[in-house]
């Protein structure tokens, strides 16, 4: 099948991907829950067991170290990245390990990550207490269920995802779904130059938690309203994607660049991320290239 026609499928009825190279921290100790609530942008004490919330580390500047999904299951936190942001994290967290009892380990080579999307993902929800466990979240889709399995059951998980009729959905197709969903993804939209505010991560941010490195800074800039660029969606007519880089300008200005962009299947549209100079923002939200095309900005959800 052609890539539109898996994609008029995945926005249809759903499918699942195989999160490649995602990878997974496990983390144990006593002092597990306090630590990390000390470390991350989230409240970890107060989430309940076998629940999850999307969360950041971040910099002693506040600008964002790394992204992930926390999911608590006592006697374990589990912390699921995308590629090589596991190992990055796991450094970083190890390196304020001084009297605690917590214990970090990289698991990804004993489990793999699935992603199902749409009107399937509940379907899943079963399989949970036999081959794995899983928790629903922001992503790609209006529904989103991230499910983990342990390697020797992956065979078992997908001869019964295919018994349930849920389609695979090849890798490039999530990042055209992303893009299309307003998804930032680490690495490619935002970095460890951006503040969380500037990506629009605002749902991974809780307020009146304490301290954590990068709090004080992150707050104040929330507070005096210090933001001066923020992310953007951007649509345009068009048969190729946008390259990174390129200059989006507002009534003649230089107004921002774009992060990411994707061609939507089947169509002569073009969707993608970019960031904007927030006092260059015009009423209509128009924008137009160098060579005069134009488009028009859309405000992405901050996911509160």
């Amino acid at each position: 099948m052609l890539l539109g026609g898996v994609y008029r499928v995945a926005k249809e009825r759903g499918g699942y991907l195989v999160l490649s190279d995602w990878e997974l921290l496990r983390v144990s100790g006593k002092e597990r829950i306090t630590f990390l609530h000390n470390m991350t942008t989230i409240n970890v004490r107060d989430l309940p067991d076998h629940h999850a919330t999307y969360g950041l580390t971040l910099t002693d500047r506040g600008k964002i170290q790394a992204d992930f999904w926390l999911y608590r299951a006592d006697p374990f936190v589990w912390l699921l990245f995308q590629p090589t942001l596991g190992t990055k994290t796991q450094a970083f967290l190890e390196r304020y390990i001084i009297m605690e009892d917590v214990v970090i380990e990289n698991v990804s080579g004993e489990w793999g990550a699935f992603l199902l999307i749409g009107s399937v993902a509940k379907a899943v929800l079963e399989l949970k207490s036999e081959v794995g466990w899983g928790f629903s979240g922001r992503g790609i889709a209006s529904q989103n269920f991230y499910f983990i399995t342990p390697k020797n059951l992956i065979t078992l998980f997908q001869e019964k995802i295919l018994a349930l009729d849920i389609p695979l959905l090849p890798d490039p197709l999530y990042e055209i779904l992303r893009i299309e969903s307003g998804i930032p993804r680490y690495g490619i939209d935002f970095n460890e130059s951006n503040i969380p505010w500037e990506a629009r991560l605002d749902e991974a941010i809780h307020h009146g938690k304490g301290c954590y490195i990068g709090q004080e800074i992150v707050e104040r800039a929330f507070s005096r309203g210090e933001i001066k660029k923020e992310l953007f969606q951007f649509r345009m007519k068009g048969e190729r994607s946008i390259p990174l880089g390129t200059k989006l300008f507002i009534d003649d200005h230089e107004a921002g660049f774009v992060t990411s962009s994707a061609v939507l299947p089947d169509s002569q549209n073009v969707v993608g991320l970019a960031y904007i100079q927030k006092k260059l923002l015009g009423k209509d939200r128009k924008f137009h290239l160098q060579g005069g095309a134009e488009g028009f900005l859309i405000e992405i959800s901050k996911g509160d």
